[in-house]
């Protein structure tokens, strides 16, 4: 007879995939090739601290583009879901990667909003409506 999984160990996820680009990333290394590249490794080693936090992993990083998964629990009474949802918004926003901005904003709100709904003591929930 073939193996079952139980209930208890199927877990549902919401896996998120950011793909990073520098804007003007060839104008940059023709004018300062050094420069570019210092200021290039700071703000990786800044994003993947950011993406090791909220349990993501870096998939690639060539040149000067990153490829991230994040993987979240797919439980509708974990406001820190939530909270990372609004994250994916916000940083679509600040990476000019969506075209419609005010629905980004406006889908971030309500994310964060649910997670307060869930829970008024979840700190980072606050501090990104704080952000916002």
């Amino acid at each position: 007879m073939g193996d079952f999984v139980t209930t208890q160990e199927v877990k549902r996820k919401l896996t998120a995939i950011l793909s990073a680009d520098v804007k003007g990333y060839s104008r940059l290394m023709g004018a300062d090739e050094e420069g570019t590249l210092r200021i290039l490794t700071a703000y990786r080693e800044v994003m993947a601290t950011l993406i090791q936090q909220h349990h993501g992993r870096v998939i690639n990083a060539p040149g000067d583009a990153l490829l991230v998964e994040e993987v979240i629990a797919l439980d509708p009474k974990y406001p820190k879901s939530y909270v990372v949802l609004t994250q994916t918004h916000l940083w679509d926003i600040l990476l000019g990667t969506t075209e419609f901005p005010d629905q980004s904003m406006a889908k971030a709100t309500e994310l964060t909003k649910k997670a307060l709904a869930l829970d008024d003591s979840e700190t980072s929930a606050h501090g990104m409506l704080g952000a916002m």
